[in-house]
């Protein structure tokens, strides 16, 4: 297969041989075709046959003579080039040889005038290769212009500037976007150094940068600008710009030029710098120690100021919903030309209620023209005019899928065009709002939390229900921030009214019957309800101008609850921390409840030990008198059995004494030698024959009365059921002692039964010893257990002591 060009050298040239004389045309084509194979000759006689034929586009190149008596060659040339409009090549081939029919034909375009006559071979041969010459002459030059106008078309439709130089790095071309971009004409340009043209200097420095044509030329392969060029047009215009020079070379491969092709890249350049200045920003809020400690209140002007500086506006404000999203409140307005913070105006959605539901619908508002744009044109009258508020961009603060506020950046005059990442950048910058408020959130949280669980045992030391509400509102007041709080507590089934907020007007609560309203339904339910608009309740009954409320149950004892006359003024961490402070005041209660049951069980007590102490033993005193007095008058088995029944009678009454004691907690503790209590109970119990064998030396924290009480008891226990001769061990573990054995042993399934008061396996026992024994125990905070000693008889666990070392 052969490559284009060799098919272009072998093609053969389609002359067209335009001559009167017959003869002459045949010999002509013969000699022409011999000498010179490619030439493929047409001939004629009539010119006006041979115009046809080039009017066609059938030639390459035209031979003809000048006298022919139809039509001189000077006419048929005439016509080829002005009527056709055709540049095929043209040559005179005459036997005149005037001067003027030469410059003549020349003049009208013809490419070459030669003379017929002299030796054939010599004359055909010069007519041949002018054939030749002329065909590949004007074969190059239509590659030129075609290669010529191809370059001006490209160079026109590109959307890139470009300039070509010479070798000697003048310019020869530049396209119109390079025209616009120097400032330079194109014939304005030609010719001159390309410095001249094209300016450039570093951005930083301000100093000229190199000629990248010159670079080329220099090392022969393509160069780059770097980046930050300024390209200074010839009206000093600057712009940046990014290009690329390479060279130009001949079919050969030799560098003839070269070509410089650059854009503008302004916008990119200003584009990559509001980004980078951007992204600094953000990465300073968020490690700003302020917004991470939640401090709010210098944390908005860092923001405000730092938004301000970045974006370059006059004016960026935070601004807060509230009531129920009705309301819009400015927590931080800055105003960077007077370098001034500002806060508390108001906007309402009852007055701009198209603005407030675009804020819903919309991330962001992005009005290059606030004053017309729909979303923000009813500020214009109001707002944007006074303050000559051209432009407004607004990222709205979102949590938990809804808007909690918005941040405006507006800008004082004409119009401006909001970019994406300034539209992305203003997002950034709510989201750095919405965390100082949640950390602030987190922190407020933390420090009620904290002083809430301090209130735990503050509250506690209040001695009257009334006492601890009036003590729950003030924490609800100054820890939780609940202005207006009411306490209901329910007695025989109505909720009255026992403590509430200053701020709460007198006739704004009364009594409510646990079957009625928000109050009923939460001491009814045990759960608490959180409303952003009581009004929407169905079992609401507002005694006031009430909008948001929380309402928590107070166990069994009540209901608490918090208002406001703003809607959605609480949440769920309120609700969470409201139960918080409600728990330890229902603990309060309960504490309250259960001291006031012991204090009424203490006097029912008290009541029975006198009765016991003197309505009992009185009449026993008497009796064992009169027994006394019939013993010395006669002598009787039946006297000792009355003895015997008088004596367990007077035991009864100790135990029952005892008992009654024994329900209050050991307040009175001191060290005890243990083995010494141990010693002292042995002496006071009747034990026959029984053994003791005492290991106890360590000291422990006890009441030391009823201490000795409960050894007395368990010895006492193991001479009765153990017998006259038991052998009695007291010992020590690591957590307490215990009193053991040799007797029978108490049965795995009764040993939880012995505790039990009036629980007795003996005739002559009370049931009560054992039971004093377990609330000695447990007055002390002792547990105490009943097991199988190691000889198989009873044994008793003494667990939880306090030893003294």
């Amino acid at each position: 297969m052969r490559e284009q060009g060799d098919f272009e050298r072998v093609s053969p040239i389609r002359t067209l041989y335009i001559d009167d004389d017959e003869s002459l045309l045949e010999l002509t084509r013969r000699f022409l075709e011999t000498e010179t194979p490619r030439i493929e000759v047409e001939t004629t006689s009539s010119p006006r046959r041979g115009l046809e034929s080039i009017e066609r586009r059938e030639v390459d190149v035209v031979v003809c003579d000048y006298q022919i008596p139809e039509m001189d060659g000077l006419e048929v040339l005439e016509t080829v080039r002005q009527e056709f409009e055709d540049d095929v090549p043209f040559i005179m081939f005459t036997g005149r040889g005037r001067k003027e029919v030469a410059i003549e034909a020349l003049n009208l375009g013809a490419d070459r005038y030669l003379r017929k006559g002299g030796d054939p071979t010599s004359q055909y041969g010069v007519l041949a290769r002018a054939i030749v010459q002329e065909h590949e002459h004007h074969r190059t030059q239509r590659r030129l212009r075609k290669r010529e106008e191809n370059l001006r078309v490209t160079l026109e439709c590109i959307g890139d500037a470009v300039i070509t130089t010479g070798v000697e790095g003048r310019v020869t071309r530049m396209n119109p976007v390079a025209e616009e971009l120097t400032g330079w004409s194109a014939e304005e340009a030609a010719g001159e150094p390309l410095s001249e043209v094209f300016e450039i200097i570093d951005h930083e420095t301000r100093e000229p940068e190199e000629n990248p044509a010159r670079r080329v030329l220099e090392t022969g392969g393509a160069v780059g600008l770097t980046n930050g060029t300024v390209l200074v047009g010839r009206d000093g215009t600057e712009r940046f710009v990014a290009d690329s020079a390479s060279p130009i070379e001949s079919e050969r491969g030799e560098v003839i030029g070269v070509v410089l092709v650059f854009r503008d890249v302004t916008d990119d350049y200003h584009s990559r710098e509001r980004r980078a200045r951007q992204r600094r920003t953000v990465v300073e809020l968020s490690t700003d120690e302020r917004i991470t400690d939640g401090d709010f209140e210098t944390g908005k002007r860092t923001i405000t100021e730092t938004a301000a500086e970045t974006l370059d506006v006059d004016r960026v404000g935070i601004w807060l919903f509230e009531d129920g999203n009705s309301v819009l409140r400015c927590a931080d307005l800055y105003e960077r030309s007077a370098d001034a913070h500002a806060e508390g105006e108001e906007l309402t959605a009852a007055d701009y209620p198209t603005y407030f539901e675009a804020l819903e619908a919309h991330r962001s508002l992005a009005a290059e023209d606030a004053r017309t744009d729909p979303r923000t044109a009813e500020l214009a009258e109001a707002y944007l005019e006074p303050l000559e508020i051209g432009s407004v961009l607004d990222a709205t603060i979102r949590s938990n899928g809804g808007v909690v506020g918005v941040v405006c950046h507006e800008h004082v005059g004409e119009p401006r065009e909001w970019f994406a990442d300034e539209r992305r950048f203003a997002g950034e910058l709510a989201d750095q709002v919405l965390r100082v408020l949640s950390n602030r959130r987190q922190r407020e949280r933390e420090r009620a939390l904290e002083e809430l669980h301090g209130i735990a045992t503050d509250i506690t030391t209040f001695g009257t229900p009334e006492e601890v509400c009036r003590r729950t509102v003030d924490v609800a007041e100054s820890i939780l921030e609940f202005d207006q709080c009411v306490i209901n507590l329910e007695d025989d089934g109505l909720l009255s009214v026992v403590a509430v907020s200053e701020e709460v007007p007198s006739d704004g609560v009364a009594p409510m019957s646990v079957e009625d309203g928000i109050v009923g339904k939460t001491y009814r339910t045990g759960e608490s309800y959180l409303f952003d608009d009581v009004r929407t309740a169905e079992e609401a009954n507002p005694q006031g101008p009430y909008r948001g409320a929380l309402s928590v149950p107070l166990g069994d004892h009540g209901v608490f609850q918090a208002v406001s006359e703003r809607a959605g003024a609480f949440d769920e961490d309120d609700v969470e921390l409201a139960e918080l402070l409600v728990s330890h005041t229902g603990q309060a209660l309960d504490q309250l409840a259960s001291k006031r049951e012991l204090r009424q069980q203490n006097e029912r007590l008290d009541e029975f030990s006198s009765v016991v102490s003197h309505d009992l033993r009185n009449p026993l005193n008497v009796a064992q008198g009169r027994l006394g007095l019939a013993a010395e008058e006669c002598d009787s088995d039946h006297l000792r059995d009355v003895a015997n029944a008088h004596e367990r009678m007077g035991r009864l009454i100790d135990d029952l004494l005892a008992l009654a004691r024994e329900g209050e907690a050991a307040t009175q503790t001191r060290p005890v030698a243990l083995g010494d209590a141990v010693e002292s109970a042995w002496r006071n119990v009747e034990t026959a024959d029984a053994t003791l064998i005492a290991d106890a030396g360590r000291v422990v924290r006890a009441d030391e009365g009823r201490m000795q009480q409960l050894l007395e008891n368990l010895v006492r226990n193991a001479v009765e059921h153990g017998g006259p001769d038991v052998t009695v061990r007291v010992g020590e573990s690591a957590r307490g002692f215990h009193v053991e054995d040799d007797g029978p042993g108490i049965p795995p399934d009764r040993r939880d039964d012995v505790f039990e008061t009036g629980y007795s396996t003996t005739r002559d026992g009370t049931g009560f010893g054992l039971s004093i024994v377990r609330r000695v125990a447990d007055a002390h905070g002792w547990e105490v257990t009943a097991a199988e000693g190691p000889e198989g008889g009873g044994r008793f666990e003494i667990t939880g002591v306090e030893f003294v070392e």
